[in-house]
This record gives C-alpha cells, structure tokens and sequence, in this order.
C-alpha cells in the first residue's frame, strides 16, 4: 500500500525521519475513502473536505504537491489551487466552509497529533 501511495513522488524529509509513514498513509487513505475525496464531483460536500484534506497535508504534514495530488487522484496545480482556495476561506471565514470541514478537521488534527513525537 505505501509503495503505491509514493511511487512517482518524493516524500519530505520528516517522513523520512521517523514518522510512521505506513500508519499515517493508511490513515489518509481511509480518511480519502470515507469522504469520497477521489470522486469527480464538484458538489461543495465533496470539494470543501477535498481542499481542506490537501492544504492540512500540504501545511501540516509539509507532504509535497506531488504526493498529495496523487493520494487525490490529481495533479499538482489543483493541490496548489486548493491551498490558495482554503487560506482566503480562512482568511474571510467563511461559513459554510466551515460547516462542510468541521468533521474531517477533527480527524486530520487526531492523525496530526499522533504523528507528532514527543521531544
């Protein structure tokens, strides 16, 4: 399963220092199933989680656009597109963002905090 999550990208350095890889792609991946992430919809239920899940793994996780992008089924550019899109959400506050991410905040923080170590 983690062969396939990386094949084609390269992961950033805390990845590679200790972090359990293995575990927390596999916790991405069942948080991308659950809400449908991969789906070619553009229904704001499915796009608000969509780029939140990418800018939280984009500035949380320091993942790589390339890497998110194919944990989405996407390229690049829509990662960097969802980046810019969820800071002036949070810039303006916006509400019915808020209410579409609210779920899969929660989730994301808890795998956040368990790849945290502890110093």
């Amino acid at each position: 399963m983690e062969e396939e999550l990386t094949k084609g990208c390269v992961l950033p350095r805390d990845w590679l220092l200790g972090i359990s890889s293995s575990s927390t792609a596999l916790k991405l991946q069942t948080i991308i199933d659950e809400y449908h992430l991969m789906k070619r919809d553009r229904h704001q239920h499915i796009v608000y989680p969509r780029h939140y899940f990418a800018w939280f793994c984009r500035r949380k996780l320091r993942m790589t656009y390339c890497h998110i992008g194919e944990l989405l089924g996407r390229g690049h550019d829509t990662v960097i597109h969802a980046e810019k899109t969820v800071d002036a959400m949070i810039k303006y506050k916006d509400r019915t963002f808020e209410q579409y991410t609210i779920e899969i905040k929660q989730k994301l923080n808890e795998i956040y905090e368990s790849t945290r170590q502890d110093p």
